[in-house]
């Protein structure tokens, strides 16, 4: 662990450190079917996963639209959809992925710096930190969301942020761990706006999201399954 004291992480979490994307859409995908919409499970993770609810139903009202139906509210339809996904994960629980827990207790043990960026909203993030126990390890100064700067991956804001509110001058290595396409492409992104340290990205590989590994960025190098697993990749 020794060679990690330069090393920073920075996690997603939705989909990266809990199971949640799975539950968003399959959530989503049923309440667009009550307004007419098919949209496949596999087309939502391609396209949507990991950016705003609002692009997933203006592409819905753009649908709507053509055939001159009236729209949907989409404040509305995302409060519906947030009431009932917290509604569910009270009942339910949430899972973490496999390893993250693991991985953050021994970086947090190490005092490995870490942080978190994250597209959803911030008290959507604490919940889910909470729910699954994560919330101990992450210092409140090191998490942020994408709602806070109003720029949303594949922007990489978020990610600047997370790692500006760590102690660069011991960073030359910073780990990023993301399982959507538009968290993938911000690495890529931040990489252009980073060049004075090595940043590397880790794609996870959470079960629902296998299909864009035939599609990654080609800087993401790396690929886990188990995020435990990086600190023998790294």
């Amino acid at each position: 662990m020794n060679t990690l004291n330069k090393t920073a992480f920075i996690f997603d979490v939705d989909g990266t450190l809990v199971i949640t994307e799975s539950i968003y859409a399959d959530l989503i995908t049923k309440f667009l079917k009550t307004y007419g919409i098919k949209i496949s499970l596999d087309y939502y993770y391609e396209n949507f996963s990991g950016k705003s609810f609002h692009l997933v139903f203006e592409h819905a009202n753009k649908i709507l639209s053509n055939e001159n139906k009236a729209p949907i509210n989409i404040p509305q339809a995302i409060q519906i959809i947030d009431r009932i996904y917290f509604d569910t994960i009270q009942q339910k629980g949430i899972q973490s992925t496999d390893g993250s827990l693991e991985l953050v207790q021994r970086l947090a043990k190490n005092n490995i710096q870490r942080a978190i960026g994250s597209n959803a909203p911030l008290e959507t993030i604490y919940k889910n930190l909470t729910a699954s126990s994560h919330i101990q390890h992450f210092d409140s100064n090191n998490i942020f969301s994408a709602y806070q700067f109003q720029e949303w991956k594949p922007v990489p804001t978020v990610y600047q942020a997370a790692h500006l509110s760590l102690d660069t001058s011991r960073i030359n290595r910073l780990v990023i761990l993301e399982d959507s396409m538009s968290g993938l492409q911000a690495i890529d992104n931040l990489q252009e706006v980073l060049p004075e340290i090595e940043v590397i990205g880790v794609f996870v590989d959470n079960g629902h999201n296998s299909m864009l590994a035939n599609s990654l960025p080609k800087t993401i190098k790396h690929e886990v399954t188990n995020l435990y697993d990086i600190l023998e990749i790294i």
